[in-house]
């Protein structure tokens, strides 16, 4: 269906600082093709306990603390929203993280 839709996507690795980064974009559908914007926001953190301090919105951090192992399924996507919640998540910017990068 088109529209403009906002897509969530995540990256972890386990030898890299930070160890997970969360991404925030705008998906664009139209008739003629699917585009992806770049990131409007992003968290970077090592653990979970990180994330307190940024005070996010409901929906991103339920896909933070849900979000699937290796191979494995979660039911945390089958969740509606208030509309507060999503306008919280429209008006992040830019970067969120605690992580100190050093060489």
């Amino acid at each position: 269906m088109p529209g403009k839709y906002l897509l969530f996507s995540g990256d972890r690795w386990s030898k890299r600082i930070p160890k997970f980064i969360i991404s925030l974009h705008f998906l664009n559908v139209t008739e003629q093709g699917i585009t992806v914007e770049k990131p409007f926001a992003t968290v970077e953190f090592n653990d979970d306990t990180e994330l307190e301090q940024f005070k996010l919105p409901a929906p991103l951090l339920d896909f933070i603390k849900g979000r699937p192992g290796y191979h494995n399924d979660t039911d945390v996507y089958d969740q509606a929203y208030t509309q507060e919640s999503t306008q919280q998540l429209l008006k992040l910017k830019g970067t969120y993280s605690l992580v100190v990068e050093t060489s």
